[in-house]
């Protein structure tokens, strides 16, 4: 026992190492990001060579089995390896910023020509996630009535006292509408 510490990644058993499918409909900087991500966190972490190079293929395994191409793996281990050993990147990075930035939904396919084509007029280019066919039909609560909603500003017309009520309640507007009725039987309108 030479009393040292080794590092490596944990797991949970619950692990999968499943991770965003290469065809799927992302951005392909996305997708360079996780491989640069997992093989920076093995750079990093793991002091070991030989613990290391058991993690960066463990990495590689996983994202060959979600499609990922032999390409894009060099790729984001060698950008992995290039940000961790200069520092003098950051500064060149700085000193060209964008002139201004733009936002548009991705756009397979299109999305990045038309970040070449803004990169040219030195305008950065973010992708956002589009409306999707789930986000057209999965709604995870389910919609309010008006009278449950909170925060309602109102205009009501009194069907006993013919007032019209205009205001706005912190509360459900059904427990000012009950609110009402009860000041209605009390007969002191509000």
């Amino acid at each position: 026992p030479d009393n040292s510490i080794t590092t490596d990644v944990f797991r949970k058993e619950t692990h999968t190492d499943h991770y965003l499918q290469w065809s799927s409909n992302h951005p392909v900087q996305q997708k360079l990001g996780i491989v640069r991500t997992l093989m920076h966190r093995a750079n990093t972490l793991i002091q070991d060579h030989a613990l290391r190079e058991a993690e960066k293929d463990r990495v590689r395994t996983a994202l060959r089995n979600c499609g990922y191409p032999e390409w894009a793996l060099r790729e984001g281990d060698s950008s992995s390896k290039q940000r961790k050993g200069s520092k003098d990147s950051n500064r060149k990075t700085q000193e060209q910023s964008p002139a201004s930035y733009a936002v548009l939904p991705y756009m397979k396919g299109i999305s990045e020509r038309l970040k070449r084509a803004f990169a040219k007029h030195n305008i950065s280019l973010f992708s956002k996630p589009g409306y999707t066919l789930r986000n057209a039909l999965v709604s995870p609560k389910d919609p309010l009535s008006p009278s449950e909603k909170c925060g309602v500003i109102y205009k009501v017309t009194c069907e006993v006292c013919g007032e019209v009520y205009v205001g706005e309640t912190e509360r459900s507007l059904g427990e000012r509408s009950e609110e009402h009725q009860k000041s209605m039987e009390r007969q002191d309108c509000k």
